[in-house]
């Protein structure tokens, strides 16, 4: 009977230690959460007041048996944060697919497009490549050939160019991207020659990048 009184005794004490061990960690990590929760609203504070927006995704999060970490979030999913500076230009993609009925109207030789962002039709070329000094940065397609003759309708390009915009929040509803078609030099012409030129707004109706599939006339 002692034996037994000793055992459910014991039994209790590790119960008591468990259920305290449960509320210290419970406690803990409710206070480390309002630590992150208030850490993170002064850092979003800070990046706003010098023009930064913080982007937060989830991710899931592979939790090992041998080394349990603590999750402040209480669930398998950790946030990731990402910096994107407001004003910073950024990265455009523009995609050049073809070039429709040229026909005779481009003399036979190598063709390419040269795409530039200006800040108004007949203004000036907004030009960080220079600045950057980045061979990232891809303005101009590879040469195509073009047979000038009127059965030759179609030039294909089927190419990507990367150019740097500014940031949406600061450009201009009169911004422009230009695209010029040009006829390289070549044993004909001492020089590179444009043949046609067509402008496309960088900014849509929400002022937004253009992001839509579209045509442009030369």
């Amino acid at each position: 009977a002692e034996l037994f009184h000793r055992s459910q005794q014991l039994a209790r004490d590790l119960e008591k230690t468990e259920m305290g061990m449960i509320l210290r960690g419970r406690q803990r990590r409710e206070m480390l959460n309002k630590a992150f929760l208030k850490a993170e609203a002064n850092l979003n504070n800070s990046l706003k007041s010098v023009g930064g927006i913080v982007e937060t995704k989830f991710k899931e999060v592979n939790i090992d048996p041998k080394n349990m970490n603590i999750n402040l979030a209480g669930d398998s999913k950790a946030r990731e944060f990402k910096v994107r500076w407001k004003n910073a230009p950024q990265l455009l993609h523009v995609r050049i697919e073809l070039c429709r009925c040229l026909r005779d109207k481009v003399g036979e030789g190598r063709c390419a497009i040269l795409c530039s962002i200006f800040d108004r039709i007949g203004g000036n070329v907004l030009d960080y490549q220079d600045k950057q000094r980045s061979r990232r940065w891809k303005r101009i397609t590879s040469p195509k050939i073009h047979g000038g003759k009127y059965s030759d309708d179609t030039l294909r390009f089927e190419e990507n160019l990367l150019l740097v915009a500014p940031s949406k929040f600061v450009a201009s509803p009169s911004m422009i991207l230009m695209f010029e078609l040009f006829l390289l030099k070549s044993k004909s012409f001492s020089h590179d020659q444009v043949f046609g030129w067509g402008v496309f707004p960088l900014l849509n109706c929400e002022l937004d990048y253009n992001r839509a599939v579209s045509y442009t006339h030369l």
